[in-house]
Order: C-alpha cells, then sequence, then structure tokens
C-alpha cells in the first residue's frame, strides 16, 4: 500500500540534473511506496495531465517487454507489424496538446511563448519550461512515443534480417539514439555488411 514519505530526510528526485536547490517532498502533494526501504514514487491522477502521464507509462512498458522478452510470440509480431502501439501514444498526445489550450488558454500562450522564443536555443528556458505540467506531459508522452516508435522499427529489422535486438532495444529504451546505433552496429557484424551501418 502507498503511504506519504516523511519529509524529514528525503530529497526530490523530482529536481533532477537541474541545478536548483534541493525541495523536501510534501506529504499532500507526493505519495510514496516502500519496497524493502526503497521509496518509489506512486501514479498520480488528480489532473488529466499528472493522469495521462501516468498512464502513458503502464501503456508503452508492455510493448517493449514484449519484444524484448518474447521476440518470436506470435501475439508479440502481430502486435508489433500493426500501428496499434504508436497510435495508442499518438491519441494520448494528441489529448495532451488539445486539452492545455482548452482548459488554460493564459497558461498555454505563455508556454508557447516562451518555448517560441527562448526555449529552442537557451536551456535555462528549457528548465524553466518545467513549470508548466501540461508542457512536462505533453513531452513526456511525445518522447515515450517517439521512443516506442524507434524501437519498434529496431524489433521489425531485426526479426526480417533474423538479427538480435534485445540488447539493441533495451538501450533504446533508456537512451533511445544509442539503442538505434548499437542495432546497426549489430546489423552490420550480423549480415557482414559494413556498408549497412549507414542505411537504415
Amino acid at each position: 500500500a502507498s503511504r506519504p514519505l516523511s519529509v524529514s530526510s528525503y530529497t526530490s528526485p523530482a529536481v533532477g540534473f537541474l541545478p536548483t536547490p534541493s525541495r523536501k517532498l510534501r506529504d499532500n502533494n507526493l505519495k510514496m511506496i516502500d519496497v524493502g526501504g526503497v521509496h518509489f514514487g506512486s501514479p498520480e491522477f488528480a489532473t488529466f495531465s499528472q493522469t495521462m502521464f501516468s498512464i502513458v507509462n503502464f501503456v508503452v512498458l508492455p510493448f517493449w517487454a514484449m519484444m524484448i522478452a518474447a521476440p518470436n510470440n506470435e501475439l508479440t509480431q502481430k502486435l508489433m507489424k500493426s500501428s496499434i502501439p504508436i497510435l495508442l501514444g499518438a491519441a494520448m498526445h494528441l489529448a495532451l496538446v488539445v486539452y492545455g489550450p482548452t482548459h488554460d488558454p493564459a497558461g498555454a500562450l505563455s508556454e508557447l511563448k516562451l518555448l517560441g522564443t527562448q526555449g529552442f536555443v537557451q536551456l535555462t528556458a528549457m528548465q524553466e519550461m518545467r513549470q508548466f505540467p501540461d508542457f512536462v506531459s505533453e513531452e513526456w508522452v511525445h518522447v515515450l512515443t517517439w521512443d516506442l516508435f524507434v524501437g519498434r522499427y529496431v524489433y521489425l529489422d531485426g526479426l526480417e534480417k533474423k538479427i538480435p535486438t534485445w540488447h539493441s532495444l533495451f538501450f533504446t529504451f533508456f537512451l533511445g539514439p544509442l539503442g538505434l546505433t548499437m542495432h546497426f552496429i549489430t546489423r552490420a557484424i550480423v549480415t557482414k555488411e559494413a556498408s549497412s551501418i549507414l542505411k537504415l
């Protein structure tokens, strides 16, 4: 069962890699799950953005697990050869893109202004964008859907050419482009075609 985490000794991982002061968790805004003394964040569903952020994680994970652990399974192949996994992510992304401007037009305009005038050229501006929950959720769904699209490509290419892909998929899931690069290298080695590393 989930329980609030004591604020006395724990610093929020939400700070991430930002060079900002530590922020303490508050019992009323972040619930934690304690597993053997290790604290895991529990899904949040208080707002639409939080709900979509939480749901998309559970939507994409089974597809990754199937491609890595059961690549030759008939269900895995049937699902991943279809566009269903990508369409699910795209639908959630569209919902968030529409939700932002409709429920908070002023906030959406501020996000767009900051992104358009500073976000594309300044890291500090992109860090500041993290203050907008709708933007963070939309970008998270955006990233996970694109990662899944790339993972699907790696998986299907491996099936077609009979190339092992579990390691490339693992690194694509965690590191995106580096996992795709690993697949290109693996394909060149297995097929003994060095030039294939430069081809999609």
